[in-house]
């Protein structure tokens, strides 16, 4: 009986990267199928709009589903929400001077501490150091959607984000990962979501702004055409030329010169004006129509069939996985990753068979998860199901 009061039967998700609001229902003995329910919005995430449209939504969830009581349910919050850190203390001989150290150090870490809801757990200990994790969001944050909830008749028993919810249905689907150490590759339609995971509970994380779609486009796409470094790529070109004519400068200086004149559609400012257009288009042209060029030893040969495209565009994912792994040494201290557990429909499985071979070369090795195979439309969104275990007792900094 203390068990189900800890345990949600509806799963409130946010998913910010498609401006969708899920409400998932499993009814009690999971002899019926799931109720799933999905609105949009279009506010910036977690503002007033966004609280108004929340609003709006749950009370028409609450409208198709009616409930006699308040109905406890677990929300699920996007990654992005949470910040999630690691760090290290000397081991104390008394508790509290390591509990005075602690909130010494997260004065220091968060400047704005009164303003977060922070989560802490030791997370290893020897005999020199203590690592602890700490979860940390924005009050406001958890005081927007409770007040929502709370408005609809709501009770939210657990706060999580989509990560977390991932790995708890993954330990449900495949109890062999349950308290195992692992990189979680989670490939969606437009994205794609890495997770490290160590001893059953997630460490970190990072995404990626391409999936399924790019995956299946039997296209080859330079990777560096799948990011969108516009700013940043514009901002060293105006510098490049600045460094060799000072041109464009000279233009912009004369251009707001001109406009304070008492005529500025002259000639002279027309041309001008033209001119610099000029200038920038070129420069955009440059950088939008040419993918980054490497030397011939760098480059390897394009396949010209569709599967062999497909297996080429997923080394883009490997590259990352293999690169996260090695570029967070303080994450995988804690627990170093036995394998990548790559979340796939089962048509693209084949995608890993060429890895298999280079196994001993990458140090890792690369594993479908089959779990989801049964669970049909939950295999893409995995944190609808996890999401349930959000009131559970299983200690995690990124639960609130």
């Amino acid at each position: 009986m203390a068990r189900s009061t800890n345990i949600a039967s509806t799963v409130i998700s946010i998913d910010m990267r498609h401006g969708a609001i899920h409400y998932y229902s499993m009814p009690k003995g999971g002899r019926t199928a799931a109720v799933h329910h999905v609105r949009g919005f279009v506010a910036p995430i977690f503002s007033e709009e966004f609280n108004l449209r929340f609003g709006e939504v749950l009370a028409e969830f609450a409208e198709a589903e009616p409930s006699a009581g308040v109905r406890r349910v677990a929300l699920v919050l996007p990654d992005e929400a949470v910040a999630l850190d690691h760090f290290r203390l000397p081991l104390m001989r008394s508790d509290r001077n390591l509990e005075k150290a602690l909130d010494a150090k997260l004065a220091t870490i968060y400047e704005n501490r009164e303003e977060l809801c922070l989560n802490t757990a030791v997370v290893d200990k020897n005999k020199e150091y203590v690592t602890y994790a700490v979860g940390a969001m924005r009050q406001y944050i958890l005081d927007g959607i409770r007040a929502v909830c709370a408005a609809n008749r709501m009770l939210p028993i657990g706060v999580t984000t989509a990560s977390e919810a991932v790995v708890a249905a993954v330990a449900r689907l495949s109890p062999s990962l349950a308290r195992e150490s692992y990189l979680f590759l989670d490939i969606k339609d437009t994205y794609a979501r890495f997770s490290f995971v160590v001893g059953g509970r997630v460490a970190g994380g990072y995404t990626l702004p391409f999936g399924l779609e790019f995956l299946r486009a039997g296209v080859y796409v330079p990777e560096d055409l799948l990011f969108d470094h516009t700013l940043g790529e514009l901002t060293v070109l105006n510098a490049i030329e600045r460094a060799r004519s000072k041109k464009l400068t000279k233009l912009l200086d004369l251009r707001a010169g001109l406009i304070k004149e008492e005529d500025p559609e002259s000639e002279d400012a027309e041309e001008l004006l033209d001119e610099e257009d000029s200038i920038r288009n070129t420069l955009t042209k440059h950088l939008f129509k040419m993918p980054r060029r490497l030397p011939s030893y760098l480059q390897r040969e394009i396949p010209e069939d569709v599967e062999g495209i497909t297996r080429e565009n997923f080394r883009v994912f490997v590259k990352w996985a293999l690169s996260l792994l090695r570029t967070n040494p303080t994450v995988t201290a804690l627990g170093l990753p036995k394998q990548v557990v790559v979340n796939l429909p089962p048509d693209l499985s084949y995608v890993l068979d060429a890895l298999a071979d280079e196994e001993k070369e990458n140090g890792i090795p690369f594993v479908r998860f089959n779990g989801a195979d049964a669970s049909g439309e939950l295999a893409t969104a995995l944190e609808l199901m996890g999401g349930m275990k959000a009131g559970g007792k299983m200690l995690s900094v990124l639960r609130f």
